[in-house]
């Protein structure tokens, strides 16, 4: 299985006739040597790489700067993924919630050569709609820190644009006060894919008082 292993995670970094060897030898009577052989043999190289659909993003240059793969070097299909989900990513971090982003690649096995093409979908530039909270108090309590301090503990306002990184950057704040066993930001997906403003849902289960107290800090959550 090892030996399968290294020769599928050869072929995925583009080198299509790798081989991998094994030797067995003992050594005493209750251990052996192993030894892997490999044999990387011709490259295959990325021959021509297309990227379609960003010409209704204004920040197109950004999003393509310093991909993981280029036209020139090896056809490594780890650094394709990689690149895909860059871009994705960086979508999701500049309005474009709904971005997706594909690819299709042919390859010439005579030539050692790779043709791909990236094909992204950004979707309508988005800006932040509604901050739906929803707060489950800690068994028969009523709700510790009021609407207004989470809202401000959250950072994010209606109207601002969607960026990704910023719920993410929410939700850590919120789970270092301590104040809650549970949180979760997310975008309201049942949205239309052509609204230009997405909705969050904010769901947070809160701790114990003590907890709260102890993990804030003065200043954190207003004093409370």
């Amino acid at each position: 299985k090892d030996r399968a292993r290294l020769v599928i995670y050869y072929r995925r970094r583009g080198f299509p006739d790798a081989t991998v060897d094994t030797t067995i030898a003992s050594v005493g009577k209750a251990a052996v040597d192993v030894k892997f052989t490999i044999h990387e043999g011709l490259p295959t190289k990325l021959a021509e790489l297309t990227i379609e659909g960003l010409d209704s993003v204004s920040n197109g240059n950004a999003v393509l700067k310093g991909l993981p793969i280029k036209v020139g070097a090896r056809f490594d299909r780890i650094n394709l993924e990689a690149t895909r989900d860059t871009i994705g990513r960086r979508l999701r971090n500049s309005g474009y919630p709904r971005a997706s982003v594909s690819n299709i690649f042919e390859i010439d096995d005579q030539s050692r050569l790779a043709y791909d093409t990236i094909t992204v979908s950004p979707g309508p530039f988005t800006r932040i709609g509604r901050i739906e909270l929803s707060i489950t108090s800690f068994e028969r309590n009523s709700q510790q820190i009021p609407d207004a301090v989470v809202r401000r503990l959250i950072g994010i306002d209606s109207g601002t644009v969607y960026r990704e990184d910023q719920l993410l950057d929410a939700q850590r704040t919120l789970y270092r006060t301590e104040a809650y066993q549970h949180v979760s930001l997310l975008p309201d997906t049942a949205m239309g894919p052509n609204d230009s403003t997405i909705d969050i849902h904010v769901t947070l289960a809160e701790n114990t008082t003590r907890s709260a107290r102890l993990g804030a800090g003065y200043g954190t959550l207003d004093c409370f």
